[in-house]
């Protein structure tokens, strides 16, 4: 019979595991959109994934675009990782539970970043396009 404290290990284990995929799977999508924001903007601005609270039951973050050089930046959109992982929940901003989307699948999540960067009404492309005709915006 196993002790109480292998049920344990083997249940932060397993907890890991789940988290830590979905978490993967965020942060990679993150990267991602960096990166081409960079490139497209010359390094004007970029992206950033940011721990806003966390407790027991899930981390939420906010992915947000800043101007280079700015102290801030403008947030499109917040994502819970629930400590079993998948699914990743999107969440209206990260201060109200109000669910937009939930994403099964790094597959899933991955489609909501392709999204983000080809439809011209995303949050993410509006204020890239501002920043870019403001050259002196969110500095």
């Amino acid at each position: 019979m196993p002790t109480l404290e292998d049920l344990l290990r083997a249940s932060l284990q397993e907890t890991e595991e789940d988290v830590n995929e979905a978490s993967n799977a965020l942060h990679t999508s993150a990267v991602e959109i960096a990166k081409a924001t960079e490139a497209v903007t010359k390094n004007q601005a970029t992206v950033r994934l940011k721990v806003m609270t966390g407790d027991e039951t899930e981390t939420r973050y906010n992915l947000d675009v800043t101007r280079n050089g700015a102290p801030q930046g403008r947030t499109v959109a917040c994502f819970g990782v629930p400590k079993k992982g998948f699914p990743i929940t999107q969440y209206a901003n990260w201060t109200e539970d109000r669910v937009t989307a939930q994403f099964s699948s790094k597959e899933e999540l991955a489609a909501f970043f392709q999204q983000l960067a080809s439809n011209p009404d995303s949050p993410l492309v509006g204020y890239l396009s501002f920043l870019l005709r403001h050259p002196n915006a969110g500095a």
